[in-house]
């Protein structure tokens, strides 16, 4: 009992040691400060703030919109910033952040805040003294830079500037950028246009002048790969990053060949950013009500909502069994290859009494199909019956000597019912313009 009683002193001892080294550091005294923000801010003006302040602490408070009534006051003094300072600070409010100048027992310094803001540079933020008058001046002269820059844009131009300095408020290079493609546009005030500078090696060290603009390329063949998926039926489905000059042989070899119930005959290769192209023509169409369209517009209409866009004309299950020998379609970035299952059947759809999958007879055609569906239902359309290819979406008329193959649809529509009194009406009407064209015809020739 009395070990666990000392073991339980023990501990409460060595808190109370923590706690007390901990208050130890805490400050003691915090002393408040005056400090005046004028020029570009929202709310200029005398602020309360402390010594552990710095001057991105007083441009942000100038900024801040303070709810209606509410003031800062000592009470608010705390070692910490009273607010959070923005991470990041553009132009868009026109301030010239890079000269923001500190009065000082009457001595003044600039710093340059879009230093310590975008690279870090505590020198430019400095701590704040009781006393002292901030000016935030408005932006005057430019330089815009633009390109693979992580923050491209329209930056204040300070004497001495050169492209490596922008380059590093603009956050740095993308891993995309080739710096010694760079372009720096001069502006030439007597003639009011840009001309383009011929940069030497040192890219970095160039000088640049007020109203410049820099361009930083991006290198579209670096480090440039080909990624094409593959789906389906193959041993190892997924994307892969292939070398330029593979085919679909190739394609097909790394993800282990096509697996033993693959349809390659119905296979579907298309390339995903041609898939997704936008069509004015179609969209277009697709606006339109349909008795509007020429009968051309209305073709290509239908046959936009039948196929797939962006599909290539190959045929797989071919060039598998050629082997890498033949000659075929190189692969490009983005291209999509799906391989389905095999499937011996023929959809039948329609007014048919049972629609539904039938297993594929070789040797009958399509009117065998209708009767294992159960034959016709009441209500079909005589003489429309069509066929729907799997492997092109093409629809044929059906005939004797017409092959179906795994996977076509044969579709049965229905019949039209007609109101006997609206056609009696369009009868009548029409029978009306033609009496009516009877009679001025012999009027005329009288």
């Amino acid at each position: 009992m009395k070990t666990k009683t000392g073991l339980l002193f023990l501990i409460l001892l060595m808190l109370g040691v923590y706690a007390y080294a901990q208050l130890q550091n805490l400050p003691q005294n915090v002393t408040p400060i005056m400090v005046n923000v004028t020029g570009m801010v929202e709310k200029p003006g005398q602020y309360t703030l402390t010594v552990y302040n710095r001057l991105s602490d007083a441009v942000e408070i100038a900024k801040i919109q303070l709810p209606q009534g509410q003031t800062i006051r000592e009470g608010n003094a705390s070692p910490a910033p009273i607010w959070k300072a923005v991470a990041d600070s553009t132009l868009s409010n026109q301030q010239a952040l890079r000269n923001v100048r500190l009065t000082r027992g009457g001595q003044s310094q600039s710093y340059d805040l879009l230093s310590f803001y975008r690279k870090g540079e505590l020198s430019q933020n400095p701590l704040l003294r009781d006393g002292d008058l901030i000016f935030v001046p408005g932006l005057r002269e430019t330089i815009t830079i633009s390109g693979e820059v992580y923050k491209p844009g329209e930056y204040q131009y300070l004497p001495g500037d050169t492209i490596g300095a922008l380059i590093e408020l603009a956050g740095g290079l993308r891993p995309g950028a080739d710096l010694s493609a760079t372009k720096l546009f001069k502006y030439e005030a007597q003639n009011n246009h840009y001309r383009v500078q011929n940069l030497l090696n040192s890219i970095e060290s160039t000088s640049v002048s007020a109203w410049d603009k820099i361009v930083v390329p991006g290198n579209s063949e670096l480090r440039a790969t080909r990624r094409v998926t593959i789906q389906g039926k193959v041993r190892f489905p997924g994307e892969y990053l292939v070398d330029p000059g593979m085919g679909i042989y190739g394609l097909l070899s790394l993800a282990g060949g096509p697996t033993q119930d693959a349809d390659l005959a119905s296979s579907i290769y298309l390339n995903q950013r041609m898939n997704e192209a936008y069509d004015a023509e179609f969209e277009r169409l697709r606006e339109m009500p349909m008795g509007s369209m020429t009968s051309m517009e209305y073709a290509y209409l239908r046959t936009k909502l039948r196929q797939i866009q962006g599909r290539y004309s190959v045929n797989i299950s071919e060039i598998w069994q050629k082997g890498a020998e033949t000659t075929e379609l190189e692969l490009h970035d983005g291209d999509i290859i799906y391989i389905p299952e095999i499937m011996n059947m023929i959809w039948v759809s329609g007014q048919v009494k049972r629609p539904g999958w039938v297993n594929l007879k070789e040797g009958e055609n399509w009117q065998y199909y209708i009767r294992a569906a159960g034959g016709y239902a009441s209500g079909y359309r005589s003489g429309r019956t069509r066929i729907i290819r799997a492997a092109s979406g093409n629809w044929i008329k059906p005939g004797n000597n017409v092959r179906l193959e795994p996977g076509d649809t044969i579709f049965v529509p229905e019949r039209i019912e007609r109101d006997f009194w609206t056609d009696v009406k369009d009868i009548v009407l029409l029978a009306t313009q033609l009496i009516t064209i009877v009679v001025g015809v012999s009027a005329l020739t009288k």
